[in-house]
């Protein structure tokens, strides 16, 4: 149903992956039911007998680049680094001693179909592009570290390697090899792995880590595909939904490539939309008005940004006044927002920042940059929506808490009315969000979980027939195609529970009723969250 092709007209790599029959929304492109390696540790056995390689790790840190070492002071990307370490490591635990693999003719085999996968040239001769060279040089100081003694242990199969002379030169290029195509947990798909990247992608791949298809990588169509078409998936995970600079970068920093898709050399970058400098004249501050912000009203111009021809820089215009540009002033202060909300939004589902710990600076942290986002580039900018997601989580995740608890006293303190209506009011401005950006990724991909959230938290609360078909047919309704081809089938059982709750308790409307609807919903939501499958993640 797919096949690999050779191409000097892709957007990214030097190959990549064609349908060879039509598909539709939800058909399955290709299924792998396993990894032909996995360049991390699988389970805490491995995890032990791999870290045992290193001198100096943290072995009770929980998670595994956290245990590995520090790199030396002047590499910048320390989880890049880490991850390129633990690769190594786990090659080399793998294969053994050089010696080993040189005779052993099924090892040999496997070393082989690895080394198959795209990595840069090594031949300093070759014409490397700037990120290229990057990644190469990252590679080799994980070599020359890992070549002292004092890091690795000498007679470990990583030591070994490490200080082979000319076999080194495999580590660099497994480092390399993951770098460039491994999916999270270090798994390698033979097919997978070589499907490219792209802004706006027209598959999504899911991991089944859970069921008796555990390993199994599937991908989905996300649009109708013709025969011939590429086939392509994202690697930013939630930076999809950042603009045009922040995709850009994070590529560039993870993944060692510019991207040249059309979202990036073309498109309108929507995700990056500011109320015009010219219609909506900010504060000496730099703020807007309250009601700029906020744009309930949706009277506000919009200034998009748009690539120039040659796609390496952009230009903003307003749709109303076609006023060209933003002042110098309001773009200082616009990068300065963007960093902040994309260290904050993208460390906390990564390793890649410190995250922080303490729950209540944490919501302070998010309410202060959502509300810097929102007043200074406005509602329709990523910064303010992906901040909003978060608060959001944290919201609903408080309100089920007490719901869950069943103490009366605790649900007759909230004001229900008011959290659920802002709850309510979050929601529809992020869907709005996501859904302009005219992606073929449905909405329901980033917020299936919180509809469901606000869905059982409108029936658990409110008896009214009204306000529990609300909860069903305007929002529930809006993720259950979505949901029945692209999620597993504990969220489906959540979601068909939820539609027909409304029929089931319609008679009371009390803090009883209202913890044991909770509680029933509850038990098939917990069954989700033990068996959702993962999408899967090149990040």
């Amino acid at each position: 149903m797919a096949e690999l092709r050779s191409s000097s007209d892709l957007a990214v790599g030097q190959s990549g992956v064609f349908a060879t029959r039509d598909f539709q929304v939800g058909d399955v492109i290709l299924a792998e039911e396993s990894p032909v390696w996995t360049l991390a540790p699988i389970d805490a056995q491995e995890r032990g007998s791999i870290l045992s390689q290193l001198i100096g790790c943290h072995t009770k840190k929980e998670q595994v680049l956290d245990a590995l070492p520090s790199p030396p002071s002047k590499i910048t990307a320390v989880g890049k680094w880490k991850g390129m370490l633990l690769a190594a490591a786990t090659f080399s635990f793998h294969c053994g001693a050089p010696a080993k693999i040189n005779s052993d003719d099924a090892l040999e085999a496997r070393r082989s179909k690895l080394i198959q996968f795209y990595h840069p040239s090594l031949d300093e001769s070759s014409s490397l592009s700037q990120e290229g060279k990057e990644a190469v040089d990252l590679a080799r100081s994980v070599l020359q570290w890992c070549q002292h003694a004092r890091h690795v242990v000498p007679e470990s199969s990583l030591g070994k390697w490490a200080s082979s002379g000319s076999d080194d030169e495999v580590l660099v290029q497994v480092m390399l090899i993951w770098a460039f195509n491994a999916f999270e947990g270090g798994r390698m798909y033979e097919m997978a792995c070589r499907v490219n990247h792209n802004c706006n992608p027209n598959a999504l791949s899911v991991v089944d880590d859970v069921t008796e298809n555990k390993g199994t990588m599937v991908f989905k169509a996300l649009a109708p595909i013709r025969a011939g078409q590429e086939i392509t998936q994202s690697y930013l995970g939630l930076a999809i939904y950042a603009d045009r600079t922040v995709r850009r970068q994070r590529l560039r920093q993870f993944k060692h490539f510019v991207c040249v898709c059309q979202r990036c050399l073309s498109d309108p970058d929507v995700a990056h939309s500011i109320p015009c400098p010219s219609c909506h004249v900010r504060s000496h501050g730099g703020m807007l008005e309250e009601d700029i912000q906020y744009d309930d009203d949706k009277a506000v111009h919009y200034s998009i940004p748009t690539p120039n021809k040659q796609g390496n820089d952009i230009t903003f215009q307003c749709g109303t006044c076609a006023t060209v540009g933003i002042p110098n002033r309001e773009q200082m202060l616009l990068t300065k927002v963007s960093d902040k909300v994309a260290a904050r939004v993208f460390s906390s589902s990564t390793s890649e920042n410190i995250t922080i710990k303490d729950t209540d600076v944490q919501e302070a942290v998010d309410q202060q940059l959502f509300q810097l986002s929102s007043s200074i580039l406005g509602a329709r900018h990523w910064t303010t929506n992906l901040m909003l997601v978060q608060i959001l989580d944290r919201q609903l995740a408080n309100l089920h808490s007490k719901l869950l608890l069943q103490d009366q006293d605790q649900m007759e303190d909230v004001d229900w009315e008011t959290e659920v209506a802002e709850a309510i009011d979050s929601l529809e401005r992020i869907w709005a969000f996501v859904d302009g950006l005219k992606l073929q990724l449905h909405p329901g991909h980033l917020l299936s979980s919180q509809v469901i959230g606000v869905a059982r938290t409108l029936i658990a609360t409110f008896s009214d027939e009204k306000s529990q078909k609300y909860a069903s047919e305007h929002w529930i309704s809006r993720i259950v195609n979505h949901a029945k081809q692209f999620e597993p089938e504990a969220v489906n059982k959540v979601i068909a529970a939820l539609s027909v709750a409304w029929q089931r308790h319609g008679n009371s409307n009390n803090t009883a009723e209202m913890a044991s609807t909770a509680g029933a919903l509850n038990e098939e939501d917990e069954e989700m969250d033990q068996t959702t499958n993962k999408r899967a993640k090149k990040m």
